[in-house]
């Protein structure tokens, strides 16, 4: 369980404080309700042992819940979310390639590319795992369910952690 959470420019969310066994998030629209989801969701993505194809996947994916990844993309600047006892750093290299930091190592580049469709190109982002991740794990093991990726009419199931 997060027992304490700090989040510092992610979309322009500035947020400190601890998390209980339950949690409302309530605001108005465009308060920073999701922003703040959002956040957490892809800290502990790189917090955990995802393999870099899953990663990939599960950052299009939430990037692109909201409708077109580029503008969710370009709204992403250098931020840092502390999480428990680790920190991970999102550092905007340019506008095309975020560099991923947990406690100062690098873990991950996020890029921004475009394939090549019959109209237009179609924004695509693509996870580079850069080292393995040996940090502490977030309390308990996370199950993500995407269900984008059935397999047989079942959730796929992450084991994060």
């Amino acid at each position: 369980m997060i027992k304490n959470i700090a989040i510092k420019k992610f979309r322009g969310l500035e947020f400190e404080g601890e998390l209980k066994k339950f949690n409302f998030i309530i605001g108005k629209n465009g308060s920073g309700k999701t922003s703040f989801l959002e956040s957490i969701f892809l800290s502990t993505l790189f917090l955990s042992d995802v393999s870099p194809v899953d990663l990939s996947s599960l950052v299009n994916y939430s990037l692109g819940s909201r409708g077109s990844i580029l503008p969710s993309y370009s709204r992403l600047t250098s931020s840092e979310v502390d999480i428990d006892d680790q920190k991970v750093y999102f550092y905007k290299e340019s506008e095309y390639t975020i560099s991923v930091k947990v406690n100062e190592n690098e873990v991950a580049k996020i890029n921004l590319t475009f394939l090549p469709s019959l109209q237009s190109s179609v924004p695509v982002i693509q996870v580079e795992k850069t080292t393995s991740n040996s940090v502490k794990k977030i309390g308990n093991s996370v199950y993500l369910s995407t269900y984008f990726d059935k397999q047989e009419d079942k959730p796929r199931l992450f084991k994060a952690g």
